[in-house]
């Protein structure tokens, strides 16, 4: 079995278009949620609380934010099977919060400080932790040490494949975030306006089509591995 970027983007448009109202509610909460948490901690952290608001950012950051990223993995694999539902993506809060909450936490700790060292062995890492959330969406009582391990078992000899992968997004990315470095350059109606369309753009398709598509890679890899298939041309087509 082996994956291609062209049919892995195909299939994710297909179970995004086929539960298009449930995605498109889902992530505007997600994206929502994220952004008003992301802009309250760079405004607030550029006054004289800058320290307790970075902390707090923080904070919300480890128990709010990346829950929901797992509750986000959680629906767009639900996606697949017909069967999601906008409450996924409250699934990390529901079910075994401590355990998604310390291992997202240890994942994200270990990843900056290996960035420390050097940036190319804290993106190197990032890559080896790549399915991770997905994992826990999966099955959120998964022990830290067995979701890092198997996570680096299924990218071992990919991650180039997936580095060019997420590269393949970047023309969408442009689209949202031009407008969105404009906009936070701007002032009055044409920031707001521009900022805002920004964050729909990425709410209605850009994050659910890259979390989708990455979905449908983890099913892929995951049946690659159970077969031990490492045949080539995975990456082929675009």
């Amino acid at each position: 079995m082996k994956w291609t970027r062209r049919a892995l983007k195909q299939q994710a448009k297909r179970a995004i278009a086929a539960h298009y109202s449930v995605t498109a509610i889902a992530f505007i909460i997600y994206i929502a949620v994220s952004c008003v948490i992301g802009q309250c901690y760079g405004a607030m952290s550029r006054t004289s609380f800058r320290p307790v608001m970075g902390l707090l950012g923080l904070v919300l950051m480890i128990f709010v934010v990346n829950p929901l990223s797992v509750g986000a993995a959680r629906l767009v694999l639900n996606n697949r099977e017909g069967r999601a539902q906008v409450s996924d993506l409250f699934f990390g809060f529901k079910n075994h919060y401590g355990n998604v909450v310390k291992t997202l936490f240890l994942m994200y700790l270990f990843i900056g400080l290996w960035s420390l060292l050097l940036i190319v062995p804290g993106i190197i890492k990032s890559y080896q932790y790549y399915f991770v959330s997905f994992m826990l969406a999966e099955d959120p009582a998964i022990d830290r040490s067995a979701a890092f391990n198997r996570s680096k078992a299924m990218t071992d000899g990919y991650k180039g494949d997936i580095f060019v992968l997420t590269l393949s997004f970047i023309g969408w990315g442009l689209i949202c975030s031009v407008p969105l470095m404009i906009g936070m350059r701007s002032v009055g109606a044409v920031s707001v306006l521009l900022t805002l369309a920004a964050y729909v753009y990425s709410a209605l398709w850009l994050s659910p089509y890259v979390e989708q598509t990455n979905a449908e890679l983890y099913i892929a890899m995951k049946a690659i591995k159970a077969e031990g298939y490492d045949g080539g041309d995975r990456g082929a087509a675009v």
